[in-house]
C-alpha cells in the first residue's frame, strides 16, 4: 500500500534550492534598486551636462525644471511668478553649465526680507 501526500504535506525544498532561492532573490532585489536609482536620475537633469542656451529653453518650455547642480545638490527654476507662493518674489538664479560657469538659467522663488516700503517706512 502506497501513501500518498496530501497538498498540506508538501516536500521541504533542499538546502541547495533554497540557497539557490535567496540568491535569486538577492539579484533581483539588487536590480530593481539599480533601476530605481537609474529612473531617479533621469528624472532630474543635470545642469552641468547642458548649454546655457538649452538649459533657459527647458525652463522656458516646461515653466519649471528641477535641475541637480552638483553631485549632492539640486534646485528649482521657474520662468516666472505663478510657481511661487503669494509672498514670494523672483531674483534670478544662476547656475553651473556646460559653456557657461554662471549662467542666468531662470529664475527662483525667494521670501522677501522686507516687504516693499516696509524698510524706509515712517511711524
Amino acid at each position: 500500500m502506497s501513501i500518498a501526500r496530501t497538498t498540506s504535506q508538501a516536500a521541504p525544498k533542499s538546502a541547495p534550492r533554497r540557497a539557490l532561492t535567496r540568491r535569486f532573490g538577492a539579484a533581483a532585489l539588487l536590480a530593481a534598486a539599480a533601476l530605481v536609482s537609474v529612473t531617479s536620475a533621469q528624472a532630474r537633469p543635470d545642469l552641468r551636462q547642458l548649454t546655457c542656451a538649452k538649459a533657459q529653453d527647458m525652463v522656458r518650455q516646461n515653466g519649471h525644471v528641477v535641475f541637480t547642480t552638483s553631485n549632492t545638490t539640486y534646485s528649482l527654476f521657474v520662468s516666472n511668478r505663478s510657481y511661487c507662493d503669494p509672498r514670494e518674489v523672483l531674483r534670478v538664479q544662476y547656475g553651473p553649465t556646460k559653456d557657461v560657469a554662471q549662467c542666468p538659467v531662470a529664475y527662483e522663488c525667494v521670501e522677501p526680507l522686507f516687504r516693499p516700503g516696509e524698510l524706509f517706512e515712517r511711524r
